[in-house]
């Protein structure tokens, strides 16, 4: 049966453990699956956050092609004044700052009246102006700030926008759509872009009068992405069906030195938008595959794995774009991983200090309930000491009362034994009495009792030459070696010999018994009883008690005889008393 000190602290401290451990588990579990979901939301509402941005971005550039066209059908705006026309588009400009052209291509003489932004949002404006009666020439002139013609900046001959791709799109399409993306060259640097555009058609006819068109830098929308992506190891891309970039957060250029699209999967300067791309194509086979929002976990790194949301990008003008978000998935389980690690820090110091208070609850518990053992054992051994349970007895429960019942029990039960010690003592020594009286009148009549007193008398002659002999073995002893031979025999007067049997305890460890013993004939063993182990075995000659006989000191280890043996004994108050009466051996 296991140990009360085992049994109650494993009842009181396995299901604290269970439990404390179940609800970690639990509660990692739940904060995982929660980050999880966070993650998904996360990315569904980034990625409506960023088509809201594009349908608002790309609605504008139409918008001012339809409010044009209307001007147009209903005369407020005269195709045959091309400078007010120009101006008209000045004032536009200024009011739509996220668009860099607006122009108009007449189809009957090859004209040309545009205001060109050279970068987004920036009020620094230009007329570019094209006239077959300058030779068609094409002529960029500075605005000024009331929208005047200013400052010649360049010139290009043979120019005819009848011949330019967003004219013709618009005729082959013969209502508002998209131009292709396509690289256009201003006086500063080579940008992508795109152009809404719009035929215009004579009222009551579908006779073409010209084609308005609204330029759109793609630049706009990669700074809108890098602001959204700003601070965070996140990437924001959009693509082309055919998996050309549109439009990435990074200030690495989309597209090469002749302004040609690089494709999503060849972006070798933006690792992460590389390895997404490659991914699709293996998953998917390509962008163009993909008719529905997806949303996917994939490990583009050795390290955590990557959240990756493509969502489908449409307009009834006939854009049909991919925006695709990859975030790392440590950006969402930060907050989980910092609340985990506090999970587990108040778990662990929640279950050290249940830990520290059951151990101290089962003491409480189970030192009365010990002590009630160990005096049970002592009462069995004859050790008792009726006053050892008092502190317990005063106590007013039921540890109090069972301590009383012991102590009440303990007096009881040595009563009964001492009076059975008695009434054995006096049968014992009745007994003795009998055996006598009956040995002595069996041997008077016995005809061997002669031969019996004459193995007495040999055996006292040999116990008389031991006694002779008592002179050289004590003078081995190293504390008698400097007496003289009238000391030796005073020592010897003062002690006795007695002879014991076969496995009789001489003394005891750890017992006061100051006594010297000297082996005549026998062996004794010297062993240390708590840890069952033989130290020594003496024989005739030997002796041992000497310093227990000097000193007082508790013996070391437990003697006993290992044959029937006899031993020349001194007492600790016969040798002091010799001491007093023999004043040279105190001073020696």
């Amino acid at each position: 049966m296991p140990s009360i000190r085992k049994t109650v602290p494993i009842a009181f401290l396995f299901p604290l453990l269970t439990c404390v451990g179940l609800l970690g588990t639990i509660a990692l579990y739940t904060s995982h699956n929660d980050a999880e979901n966070f993650s998904r939301q996360s990315l569904t509402m980034m990625s409506e956050q960023i088509t809201e941005h594009l349908r608002k971005y790309l609605e504008t550039p139409h918008i001012i092609n339809q409010i044009n066209a209307d001007a147009i059908e209903q005369g407020q705006l005269n195709l045959d004044e091309p400078n007010k026309l120009e101006r008209h588009f000045w004032y536009q400009a200024k009011a739509f700052k996220y668009v860099n052209g607006i122009l108009f291509g007449y189809e009957a003489s090859g004209k040309l009246r545009s205001i060109i932004r050279e970068k987004s949002n920036q009020d620094e404006l230009m007329f570019n102006v094209a006239d077959p009666s300058i030779n068609r020439a094409y002529v960029a002139y500075k605005a000024d700030e009331r929208g005047k013609r200013g400052k010649e900046l360049n010139k290009q001959d043979n120019f005819d926008p009848r011949k330019r791709n967003w004219y013709q799109t618009a005729v082959k399409a013969g209502k508002p759509t998209w131009t292709g993306v396509f690289e256009k060259k201003n006086t500063q640097e080579i940008q992508l872009c795109v152009s809404a555009v719009r035929p215009v058609y004579q009222q009551g006819s579908r006779k073409l009068q010209g084609v308005l068109a609204v330029d759109f830098f793609l630049t706009q929308i990669g700074e809108f992405l890098k602001k959204l992506s700003h601070g965070n190891s996140r990437e924001i891309f959009i693509v082309e069906r055919s998996g050309e970039l549109i439009a990435a957060s990074t200030d690495n250029r989309i597209f090469d030195d002749q302004g040609k699209q690089i494709e999503a999967k060849n972006f070798f300067q933006e690792p992460l938008i590389k390895a997404t791309a490659e991914y699709v194509n293996k998953e998917y086979n390509g962008f163009g595959k993909i008719e529905k929002e997806k949303q996917f976990k994939f490990s583009s790194r050795k390290t955590e794995p990557d959240w990756v949301q493509i969502t489908p990008f449409q307009d009834k003008y006939g854009l049909n774009w991919l925006v695709v978000v990859v975030v790392p998935e440590k950006e969402f389980m930060g907050g989980f991983q910092r609340t985990r690690d506090v999970t587990i820090i108040v778990g662990l110091g929640v279950l050290a200090f249940s830990l520290l208070m059951g151990l101290v609850v089962t003491r409480w518990l189970t030192k009365p309930i010990l002590e009630m053992n160990d005096a049970a054992k002592q009462i069995a051994s004859s050790e008792f000491d009726l006053n050892s349970l008092t502190p317990l007895a005063k106590r007013s429960d039921e540890i109090g009362q069972l301590a009383r019942v012991f102590q009440e029990m303990a007096d009881i039960i040595y009563s009964r034994e001492k009076s059975l010690k008695d009434r054995v003592q006096q049968l014992l020594s009745e007994t003795d009495k009998a055996k006598k009286t009956a040995l002595l009148k069996h041997m008077s009549g016995n005809v061997d009792f002669q031969e019996l007193l004459m193995r007495s008398r040999s055996c006292r002659e040999k116990t008389t030459l031991t006694t002779q002999n008592l002179n050289k073995l004590l003078h081995l002893v190293p504390s008698f070696q400097d007496f003289n031979s009238i000391q030796l025999q005073n020592l010897i007067k003062i002690g006795y010999q007695n002879t014991l049997f076969t496995d009789v305890v001489i003394f005891r460890e750890d017992e006061l018994h100051n006594k010297f013993y000297l082996i005549i004939t026998g062996s004794v063993e010297l062993y240390l009883e708590k840890l069952q182990k033989p130290l020594k075995v003496l024989s005739a000659g030997d002796f041992f008690g000497e310093e227990s006989l000097l000193s007082s000191t508790p013996q070391v280890a437990t003697a006993r005889t290992l044959e029937p043996t006899t031993l020349f004994i001194i007492d600790q108050q016969e040798w002091q008393t010799l001491l007093l009466n023999q004043k040279e051996l105190a001073n020696g």
